[in-house]
């Protein structure tokens, strides 16, 4: 009976052995989980912050895409002015070439009649010049 007390006392220490021993080994794998789940915290929080900046990101693409918006607008403004100014630039390209048409020949017609002018006067000179020689004589 000694045999089997003493025998029963070493399983019962073996059994103490093994129970500390998965005690220690699963206050370990406590310690390890509650690392992981401080981690996984981490990992969330920076998951967060980057939906935040891609949040951000897309607000800020979004504020772009309408000052292109604008941008071509105003370009596309500026190019309507810049076809009219061109037009009316033309037109008025035209009036002056047509008011300068007329002007030359508006002057064409006082240069002839300045020679035919000239012309009748200096005839009449030399008729004057002919009837004074003749009177004087």
């Amino acid at each position: 009976m000694e045999k089997r007390l003493v025998r029963i006392e070493e399983m019962l220490s073996t059994l103490i052995t093994i129970v500390g021993n998965v005690s220690s080994k699963v206050e370990h794998v406590e310690s390890h989980q509650q690392k992981i789940l401080q981690n996984l915290d981490k990992v969330k929080q920076e998951q967060i912050a980057l939906r935040q900046e891609m949040t951000e990101l897309k607000q800020e693409q979004s504020a772009f895409k309408q000052e292109m918006t604008e941008l071509k607008q105003e370009q596309s403004a500026f190019k309507q002015e810049s076809a009219e100014l061109k037009q009316e630039l033309l037109s008025f390209k035209g009036e002056m070439e047509k008011g300068y048409g007329e002007i030359i020949g508006k002057l064409a017609e006082m240069q002839a009649d300045q020679e035919f002018t000239w012309e009748k006067s200096a005839r009449n000179e030399r008729e004057i010049a002919k009837l004074k020689s003749r009177i004087e004589y």
